[in-house]
């Protein structure tokens, strides 16, 4: 998509100082891995990876391999995994040559998923041999990432202490629906991007947190805020003259 002669495009992006490091394209599948009844089957599972409840729901027990970053605030299922390097030449290296790779890779809310992540922890030496297990390491860099997740996202709330039986009854977002959605944003994202270029202050309300500063920080200006959810109140006026040097203010709610 051009925009003035620019490139925009709406890939996932790691960035440094408002400059793009590297950028990860999205490639869409038609087709689902499995089967609606293989992932309901699998579901339970992933769940109790982090948390085992017993059949009567009377006690916790808090007992899978990732135990340790179990929430109540919202459920999250995954996976954890730990593999050594070079296993076939393991009896030959001392243990500070050993070397490990663990990850974790789950999603959440659980019973209504939004979001997905996987975190690696590649080639690291363990010379304890008991502080390598993807339980361990991996995954509470998850449990910060998707904590930080679901204090900026206001929906994460409501997605988490929805009944699951109504979840469950939804109609699933298919691949239509999804195009519909990412094109909506992405003509949202044009109209902003169109009036920073002009300089003009665009209208951030109802926007998350994650996206204004995506958006503005490409344009050199600095972002502050207070409160938690989507933006209810700009320090400027949409069509007011601003510039890199803008401080522009924001509440959220």
């Amino acid at each position: 998509v051009m925009s003035n002669g620019k490139t925009i495009t709406s890939f996932p992006e790691v960035m440094s100082n408002g400059k793009t490091i590297t950028s990860f394209p999205v490639n869409e599948i038609d087709d689902p891995i499995c089967s609606e009844e293989t992932i309901n089957k699998l579901l339970p599972y992933m769940e109790q990876v982090v948390s085992n409840k017993r059949i009567n729901w009377t006690t916790d027990i808090i007992n899978g391999t990732a135990n340790n970053i179990y929430t109540d605030k919202y459920k999250i299922a995954g996976k954890t995994g730990t593999c050594k390097i070079e296993f076939w030449n393991w009896s030959k290296k001392t243990k500070y040559e050993r070397s490990y790779t663990s990850s974790f890779a789950g999603f959440f809310p659980a019973s209504n998923p939004k979001y997905s992540c996987i975190v690696v922890l590649h080639d690291f030496i363990d010379t304890t041999d008991y502080n390598h297990y993807g339980g361990d390491v991996a995954a509470p860099v998850f449990r910060e990432i998707s904590d930080k997740v679901f204090a900026f996202d206001s929906e994460m709330e409501y997605l988490s202490n929805t009944d699951e039986k109504f979840v469950f009854e939804l109609e699933r977002v298919n691949l239509d629906n999804l195009k519909k959605h990412e094109e909506s944003l992405l003509e949202r994202n044009m109209k902003i991007i169109s009036q920073l270029e002009k300089g003009l202050m665009p209208n951030l309300k109802g926007l998350e947190l994650m996206e204004v500063i995506y958006l503005l920080e490409n344009f050199n200006m600095l972002v502050e805020f207070n409160g938690l959810g989507k933006v209810n109140h700009q320090s400027h006026e949409e069509g007011s003259k601003i510039n890199s040097q803008s401080i522009i203010k924001i509440n959220l709610s």
